[in-house]
């Protein structure tokens, strides 16, 4: 059964999809528009907010589905018992940082929102918004550790293990 947090981590991955799609489709419309001698202000400010929006708001779910880069020649390599203690350590480290990110990242946002920050560029956009997209993207990723961590210190593999486990299995079949 799906819970609310992973709906809210695959909504994420689908507006960080949909972010990449904006990029690509402002970089080829640029394109078609420079053949006629044309251009189109602002496509550069909006694909550099769409950029912050994909990257941040995709962590989440790429970390659950063990899309991010994890090195696994040690780990892979102990046994059951002290590979669960690395995980403790890597997850509780990680989880501080993006406490510490998510934290900075809403009072970047607060700040920006209150003093009414806008970009340099043509369009001068609320600089709230990226910065928002980046709150939530931290913020999400901080939930989905404490969730592995909670998982692991209950002495459950991490989602992001079994999703490896059958990624593997499937390859040998």
């Amino acid at each position: 059964m799906e819970t609310i947090l992973q709906k809210l981590y695959r909504g994420c991955a689908h507006i960080a999809a949909a972010c990449v799609a904006l990029i690509a489709f402002g970089v080829v419309l640029e394109i078609i528009l420079r053949l006629f001698g044309k251009s189109l202000p602002g496509i550069i400010e909006v694909a550099t907010f769409a950029l912050v929006g994909a990257s941040f708001l995709a962590l989440a779910h790429t970390f659950r589905h063990n899309v991010h880069i994890r090195i696994t020649m040690i780990i892979g390599r102990l046994s059951q018992g002290k590979r669960r203690y690395i995980e403790i350590w890597s997850l509780t480290v990680s989880l501080v940082i993006s406490t510490w990110l998510t934290y900075y990242c809403v009072i970047l946002a607060w700040d920006a929102y209150e003093f009414k920050d806008k970009s340099d560029g043509l369009l001068s956009i609320p600089l709230w918004i990226p910065q928002g997209s980046m709150v939530v993207g931290v913020g999400l990723l901080t939930l989905s550790l404490l969730e592995e961590l909670i998982r692991v210190l209950r002495k459950k593999p991490p989602i992001y293990q079994i999703r490896t486990e059958r990624q593997h299995t499937v390859k040998e079949e």
